[in-house]
């Protein structure tokens, strides 16, 4: 008998192949779903981070003793803040002594953000000086010479 030699793949190994590359194409599928939802995950938080850092900053130009609530927007979120006191207002010392032009206290400010998706998007409680001008300063020099 003569041997016929084989010009191409059999149906069996045709079948194999088949079910190896569908195998690693689903692996790598899944793989490259699990990066992708990793960093949007990342994305979020960055934005997240980012959204408190910028309101940790724009708390600290607001005076929680002249302004205890407020509203404040910042484009794709809004925040909301209300300042309670939390300690008795007391003067401000002068260096090296004496009574300063102030009087202080130290508040507690919750800080509520909503996105435009998210209407509770995070909280932040910050701890924060307020104070009050009550005193004018004293002209030291005398206005003859």
């Amino acid at each position: 008998m003569r041997r016929v030699a084989s010009l191409g793949f059999t149906l069996l190994e045709a079948v194999v192949a088949l079910a190896i590359f569908s195998m690693m194409a689903t692996a790598l599928l899944s793989w490259m779903n699990a990066s992708t939802e990793t960093a949007m995950r990342l994305d979020r938080r960055a934005a997240l981070d980012g959204a408190k850092q910028n309101v940790i900053e724009y708390m600290q130009s607001v005076n929680p003793m002249a302004r205890p609530t407020g509203e404040e927007d910042f484009g794709s979120y809004r925040i909301e803040w209300k300042s309670t006191r939390t300690t008795d207002e007391v003067d401000q010392h002068n260096f090296p002594a004496g009574t300063g032009l102030y009087v202080v206290a130290l508040y507690k400010v919750d800080i509520k953000a909503r996105s435009t998706s998210d209407p509770d998007w995070f909280q932040l409680s910050m701890k924060m000086i307020g104070q009050r001008r009550v005193r004018e300063a004293a002209t030291t020099f005398g206005a003859g010479g």
